[in-house]
């Protein structure tokens, strides 16, 4: 079942559920305010049951060290305000979509990429994930939760093309 955060059923009901996947991207070094209510609203089931967080953000497709270091800091941030441990991380590139963005955005865009030794070319798009890091990191979670086990790794990969 797939739930958007910002819409959430009132009806949505955890409890069945034997396993919780939950994901989100970075935007202006953090993560949106919808997510971290929903986190801190389903807490208490997220801990009773294998549980994964996916990061999504540009920072992880750097070329330094750098970038990912952010990112984990922006997943240590939204992991004590929520005051969920989740069982595992992932940390995923995703896209930089130049084409789909207005002038605002494409351009400060633009100048992030380029200040990173990014791509700047805003005529076409950009493709960061790793997809199959992530089809593995979807094989492994469903796998924990088969087997009902927490999963042994919750320190973050990195699913970067």
């Amino acid at each position: 079942m797939l739930v958007d955060v910002a819409h959430v059923p009132r009806t949505l009901k955890l409890g069945s559920f034997r396993g919780i996947c939950v994901g989100g991207p970075i935007h202006v070094g953090g993560y949106p305010s919808e997510l971290l209510r929903f986190v801190k609203r389903y807490r208490a089931r997220l801990e009773l049951v294998p549980s994964a967080f996916f990061s999504v953000g540009l920072a992880v497709a750097s070329r330094t060290t750098d970038g990912r270091a952010e990112t984990l800091v922006c997943v240590d941030r939204f992991v004590a305000k929520s005051g969920w441990s989740p069982s595992r991380v992932e940390l995923v590139a995703g896209a930089m979509l130049y084409t789909k963005y207005n002038f605002f955005v494409r351009w400060m865009m633009r100048r992030i990429a380029e200040k990173a030794g990014g791509d700047t070319d805003v005529s076409r798009d950009y493709e960061y994930t790793d997809w199959l890091a992530v089809e593995r990191f979807a094989a492994e979670f469903a796998e924990a939760v088969e087997g009902s086990r927490l999963l042994e790794n919750p320190r973050p990969t990195f699913a970067t093309a």
